[in-house]
């Protein structure tokens, strides 16, 4: 298994522990109460959801990463494309921001 699908199989363990949020409004929601230890952005999001993200993300302090695709992440936890997923938890955020960052 290479690094990528080890990435997306830990998202798809964190949604299964419920753990993360995942959708434009569920995390930007998650953002402002200060629940969210790591948001995810997309890398083919859209240049203004990125922005908008990574603005809100740097006003409340809150670690973010950008990677994979909408579709794949989607898919890691078992919905639709998902170009925003945050995670909930100070660990598994730690955890996977590191798989990120290699």
């Amino acid at each position: 298994m290479n690094r990528e699908s080890k990435i997306y199989s830990f998202i798809g363990l964190l949604q299964k522990g419920g753990i993360i949020k995942s959708g434009s409004i569920q995390c930007e929601l998650s953002i402002k109460k200060r629940e969210a230890h790591l948001v995810l952005l997309a890398e083919d999001a859209s240049q203004y959801t990125k922005e908008f993200f990574i603005d809100l993300c740097q006003r409340h302090k809150i670690n973010w990463v950008v990677f994979g695709e909408k579709t794949k992440l989607g898919k890691a936890i078992g919905k639709n494309v998902r170009a925003v997923i945050a995670v909930l938890e100070k660990e598994p955020s730690k955890k996977l921001q590191s798989m990120v960052m290699g």
